[in-house]
């Protein structure tokens, strides 16, 4: 559902209840003659007391839209209470209010509501209502469809690996560099949207990641594990030398993040090392060996993808062994069973520090 700043209006007509037991008294639009959108009268039953808000309108969402909402409206009151000498307290109106709004807003002492039922109502020293739970039926279009996944993810995995970047350019350059394959535009939308929800902050040129938790947080939840074109469990013969050999094929290739845990933790999985290749018959042509019926009896677990993530950012170590990231791992192991999340923990904890 689209909400208009008009149709809010709509929802407040004098007698009709606000938050319970509030209702609206009167409304009062100011248009264009005043900032703010309008001036709302609420009453409490049995009570002559009215108390009246400045309510500044919004049709998005968003924790960037909240927020400035918030600045604006406290700007506003301020400003009104100059001119007329009176008190009306600050109100914010957005389609949504989420958890974490709420809580920003009482902390602010800012009072909101939203069209879901929700809302907050904050009269200093006299009185604190609110009302939480209800689920967001005004979903916003975002400028991309996710940008925690697919090729848009490696914006956020870019950031987390450097938080500050002088340019949009340079942060591509690097992306690609790491074996991204990402556009301009892709870097630019996906930027847009982790500004809107506060965990990006652009000043001109340069950008910097002001929420690192909450970022690996939606790394996490939104990641989707690869789905290979193909697998093939393969047994070498003894003593192949094979990472300088899938080097010598010129192929893409990476070892996956489940099989990277022993790099980075004490978690040691059974079976064979699965490794991620761009062009499994290049690495069979170099690799030689046999096919192996049984997985578990195998050295390799190719699988050829294409997915940029997979091998992005993976480096090699001084054998020549090409581990993926720390963040990688982090990503499979939290999609994996409980003893792989309890071992996904302690790379949070690495993750989580700048």
């Amino acid at each position: 559902m689209k909400i208009s700043e008009i149709d809010f209006a709509t929802h407040w007509t004098p007698g009709s209840m606000f938050l319970p037991p509030l209702k609206v008294g009167t409304v009062q639009p100011f248009g264009v003659r005043e900032r703010g959108e309008a001036l709302l009268e609420l009453e409490l039953p049995k009570e002559k007391k009215t108390f009246r808000f400045i309510v500044e309108i919004k049709s998005s969402s968003t924790p960037l839209t909240v927020r400035t909402a918030i600045s604006m409206i406290l700007d506003c009151v301020s400003q009104a209470a100059l001119r007329n000498n009176d008190i009306r307290y600050p109100m914010i109106a957005v389609p949504y209010l989420s958890p974490a709004n709420l809580a920003e807003l009482e902390d602010r002492e800012v009072s909101g509501i939203d069209l879901c039922g929700n809302g907050i109502v904050i009269i200093p020293e006299r009185l604190l209502i609110i009302r939480s739970g209800q689920e967001n039926q005004y979903r916003e279009s975002r400028s991309l469809v996710n940008p925690y996944s697919g090729k848009s993810a490696l914006v956020g995995r870019m950031l987390l690996e450097k938080p500050e970047w002088e340019s949009l350019n340079v942060l591509v350059e690097s992306i690609n560099a790491g074996g991204g394959e990402i556009s301009v535009p892709q870097v630019s939308k996906a930027l847009d949207t982790l500004c809107e929800e506060l965990i990006v902050f652009k000043k001109q040129r340069s950008i910097k990641l002001v929420e690192r938790i909450r970022l690996l947080d939606n790394l996490s939840k939104n990641y989707k594990k690869t789905k290979p074109d193909f697998c093939l469990a393969l047994r070498l013969e003894p003593k192949t030398e094979w990472p300088q050999r899938l080097k010598k094929a010129g192929v893409r290739w990476t070892v996956s993040g489940e099989s990277s845990a022993k790099r980075y933790s004490s978690l040691v999985e059974s079976g064979p090392l699965r490794i991620y290749v761009s062009d499994i018959k290049k690495a069979l042509d170099c690799l030689g060996g046999r096919e192996e019926p049984v997985r578990n009896f195998a050295d390799l677990d190719l699988c050829q993808t294409g997915d940029p993530c997979v091998f992005f950012d993976s480096k090699p170590d001084d054998s020549g062994m090409v581990w993926s990231s720390v963040l990688q791992t982090y990503l499979e192991l939290m999609d994996g069973d409980a003893r792989q999340r309890d071992a996904a923990l302690l790379l949070r904890e690495q993750l989580s520090r700048v």
